[in-house]
This record gives C-alpha cells, structure tokens and sequence, in this order.
C-alpha cells in the first residue's frame, strides 16, 4: 500500500477500517499491517539508537534495524512473545513511547539481563521496552540472530515508506487478494494498494539466488559422485578381476561359492571401511564452510551421511560380487591359463 498521499490521522483511520472490513471476511484468521517484509529482497529500515546503560565501542554501530507495526503483527507472523505484553490500540501518539525486542537486543546490549522497563532513545525520545520475543529470521533464512526491534505504527508513522497489510486466512490466498484489493477501494477515495501476493511468494523471490547456487551445488555434486561411483567401480572390479587365477585355484582345490564372495566382499569390506572413515572425517571437517548457507537442515545431518556411506556401500559391493559372480562362471583350467 503506497501511503505517501496520507498524512499520520488519514492512514491510521484508513488502516483500522481496511482491518475491520477484512477482519469480516470468511476465512480470515487474522489481520495486521507493517512497514517491512521480512525475509524479503530489502533489508528496510534502521535508527540510530541510544540505550540507557549501555556504552558503545568506538567503532561500533548503533544504526539498528527496525520494523513498525500494528497490533497483532507478532501473532500473526506467529513470533512468540516471551516477556511482557504486545502492542494494543492504547499504544499511539498520546501515550508514552514502547517498543519490543528480540533476545538478540537483550543478550547483546543488557547482557542477557532483564529488560523489560529498560530506555531505548531513538527518533528524538526515549522508548520503554515492554517486551521481547524470540529471535526470528529477517533478512534471510541462514542468518545468525541480529538485534532487532518493533515500533507501534500508531506512534511512529513515516509516510514515505509503503505499508504491507498481512491477512492469515483458512481459504484461498488469490481469494484473499482480490478481496484486499476490493476492500481497499471501499475504504478509500484514491485506492492506494498497487500488489497483493503471499508471502511464500515474497520469500521465494528473495531466495532465488540461493536456490539457483543450491541447484548449481547440487548438479555439481551429483557429478562428482557420478564420476567417482564409476572411478570405484573400475578400481574395484579390476583389484578381483585380476585374482581370477586365485579364485580359479582355490575352486581347483575345492572352495565353494560362498568362499570365493566371501573374499571378495573381505576385501571389498576392507577398502570401504577406510574410505567412509576418510570421507566422514573429511565431510564433518568440511561441514562448518557450508553451515552458514544451510536452513531447515543441520551441517552434521546423520540422515545424509547415512545415506552418502549407504550409498558407497552398494558401489563397492556391486563392484565386487559382479566381477566375483563372473569368474566364478569361468571353468578353472581356464581360469588358472
């Protein structure tokens, strides 16, 4: 929503009977608006703040990032509050200034101490933190915490910037859409909104270089693994083809077919122990490079180690029974030529 036709009264009462209007709707499990989205292509919008108690390094900076919301954005978003209360429509221009942290905010500037009641200066006054909530991702999904923090919109209310109303609904997002759109046009003379999409959508976007370095890495490594399932296969269906004058002197001598594939599969077993040794050892040291570009996934995963060595495992096994199979086919007079 392009907001810089209102002044702070006009959006406000625009904002507030969009929300009810909206709220009406079938479907419709919540409503709320802000001036950022999160995990979107922009990092939005910092102020330079001041912190009763806390004194900065020379060359640290204190131009922290912000988001200005409505009541029931930490809810809708599903952000856990974990001390003290959210914001309410009490929370405008006439009373004094709040805001809400993140635990970021708390451990890195009160020291993980409490913080509820503590003075934060920024837009010229003094803000009184009424309370935190969990870390949550802002700006991308690998991100480590960062300090962060939340203003009522009622109180700080900056036209140039657009609002982004949030609507949670049981139904259809595209039905979703179009009633926003139509609704929004109801509520005001010139409507103001200009895009409507989900936010799985916006988060996408935001991902797209990541997805396509995933896609790359990942064809790369399908690759590799390609070239050295066929290198292991070679190697290993060479090392038993060349003990085919052994195996055709212990069968002279009377060893059964389980003798032969058990020697085979001794020596099979024998070179993938070393070499799933080697490569977890090498993977888990290597691991911590690609950490930071990982979500929804750990770096240590046993699932995909297991199935990286469980793999292995069947190259090496095929490539020693399959030789092991075929000379035991083989007559052992000819075999021992």
């Amino acid at each position: 929503m392009a907001a810089s036709g209102f002044d702070a009264a006009q959006a406000d009462a625009f904002c507030r009977r969009l929300r009810e209007r909206l709220e009406q709707q079938p479907g419709v499990v919540a409503v709320s608006y802000a001036d950022y989205v999160p995990l979107s292509i922009g990092r939005g919008s910092w102020e330079d703040l001041q912190v009763e108690g806390y004194v900065p390094d020379p060359s640290e900076n204190m131009k922290l990032y912000r988001s200005i919301v409505a009541p029931g954005y930490l809810g809708l978003l599903r952000i856990p509050l974990l001390e003290g209360r959210d914001f309410d429509t009490h929370d405008d221009a006439e009373h004094a200034p709040v805001m809400i942290v993140n635990q970021e905010f708390v451990r890195h500037l009160f020291g993980g101490r409490y913080a509820l009641g503590r003075k934060v200066q920024g837009w010229g006054r003094w803000f009184s933190i009424i309370g935190v909530v969990r870390n949550s991702k802002v700006y991308r999904l690998g991100e480590r915490p960062t300090p962060y923090f939340y203003i009522p919109l009622r109180q700080v209310y900056r036209p140039e910037f657009p609002l982004t109303f949030y609507v949670r609904t049981t139904g259809s997002t595209n039905e979703a859409g179009v009633a926003l759109r139509r609704l929004a046009a109801e509520a005001a003379a010139a409507p103001p909104l200009f895009n409507t999409r989900s936010l799985s959508d916006s988060i996408a976007t935001s991902m797209f270089r990541d997805r396509t370095a995933a896609m790359l890495l990942s064809l790369l490594a399908a690759i590799a693994f390609l070239l050295a399932a066929i290198g292991l296969y070679g190697v290993m269906s060479y090392a038993v083809a060349q003990r085919t004058g052994e195996i055709g002197i212990r069968i002279a001598l009377g060893a059964g077919r389980i003798d032969v594939a058990r020697l085979a599969l001794r020596q099979a077993a024998t070179v993938l122990l070393a070499g799933l040794g080697a490569g977890l050892l090498g993977g888990a040291l290597l691991a911590r490079a690609v950490s930071g570009m990982l979500f929804s996934v750990s770096a240590a995963d046993p699932a995909v180690y297991t199935a990286a060595a469980g793999c292995a495992a069947l190259i090496v096994i095929a490539a020693s029974v399959v030789p092991a199979a075929r000379a035991l086919r083989v007559d052992p007079i000819r075999a021992l030529r």
